[in-house]
């Protein structure tokens, strides 16, 4: 496996580790969308993530009527 592999892998593990903490949205009525957004970005800031992987993390915490 090459350095690029790995870096990749490593990614992958931290994204994946990174969803588990983030809330979900499926778009239900009782769900308030400003203070979802809201509670993401103080996870990513607290997780000192950048823009492009937060915006990742989003889509995969996506569901239901969200998508």
């Amino acid at each position: 496996m090459g350095a690029k592999d790995n870096n990749k892998s490593s990614l992958n593990n931290k994204m994946a580790s990174a969803v588990k903490v983030f809330p979900t949205f499926a778009g239900m009525i009782d769900q308030d969308v400003s203070m979802w957004l809201r509670d993401c970005k103080i996870i990513a800031k607290t997780l000192n993530m950048d823009d492009e992987t937060t915006r990742k993390i989003l889509i995969l915490v996506l569901k239901d009527k969200a998508l």
